[in-house]
């Protein structure tokens, strides 16, 4: 299991007991979020360096210096891997998360050429989720309203579904796409069917209570489909200031 701690840095750990606890990243580097190639020995990280731009990158499960996918001054963001792990298919991050300029599209970097595509007909788009089978890539609309599914054989998107949308994970079968409905009543984790869009709420999050929570991160699926979510604590203090007194 991977995950990033209160100060943005990222660990590994076994998931049965927590064992052979790891910090794979420096304190100079904020981690956003990681995902694991399909062999489990790498992460794909989306991390940036203090007051730099996201970038994405790739470091090793038992350790090492994270490898920089591209060198631009532009944000780079959500790297997802292809179902060989030769490929890593990125968007750029919405405004409000980096002031991002120029276009938004989904890309696709090749590893072995450090060649990249644009995904036909991705502009607008973020946030891409490649499927396990190779088939399909999932990614978001910058609005976060709606779930576009792409057929990468066949080079088509389609709409999947229309809600609040965030943090799309597949399920291992590739057959169901789980999201955060952030903005719904009950702020629900659904899952919802690649070939008919249906949705069915999976989890409810708005009765997962913690102290000082003030709000919550879905961050993928145990081996059996149940969703993991880490909780923002988030304090607040008063204070008073005398202006007279220097």
């Amino acid at each position: 299991m991977a995950w990033t701690d209160i100060q943005e840095k990222l660990w590994r750990a076994r998931a049965l007991d927590g064992s052979d606890k790891v910090q794979l990243t420096s304190d100079s580097l904020e981690v956003f979020l990681a995902h694991w190639s399909p062999d489990g020995k790498q992460l794909a990280i989306m991390a940036k360096e203090h007051n730099g731009v996201w970038q994405n990158y790739i470091i090793d499960a038992a350790g090492g210096k994270p490898e920089p996918l591209l060198h631009e001054a532009r944000n780079a963001a959500d790297p997802g891997w292809s179902a060989d792990g030769s490929k890593i298919v990125f968007g750029r991050e919405p405004d409000l998360m980096g002031k991002e300029t120029g276009s938004h599209t989904i890309q696709i970097l090749d590893l072995a050429t450090h060649q990249t595509e644009t995904v036909p007909g991705s502009e607008g788009l973020f946030s891409p989720r490649w499927s396990p089978d190779g088939r399909w890539i999932a990614a978001l609309t910058l609005d976060q309203k709606s779930l576009m599914l792409y057929d990468v054989a066949a080079h088509h998107w389609r709409q999947l579904g229309s809600t609040s949308a965030a943090d799309p994970v597949w399920s291992r079968d590739s057959k169901f796409i789980y999201i955060h409905a952030f903005q719904a009543d009950m702020e629900p984790i659904l899952k919802v069917n690649v070939l008919d869009g249906s949705m069915q709420p999976v989890a409810d999050l708005s009765s997962f209570q913690s102290a000082g929570a003030v709000n919550y991160f879905f961050g993928g699926l145990s081996p059996t489909n149940l969703p993991m979510v880490q909780t923002h604590i988030g304090t607040g203090n008063l204070y008073t200031l005398d202006l007279n007194q220097r």
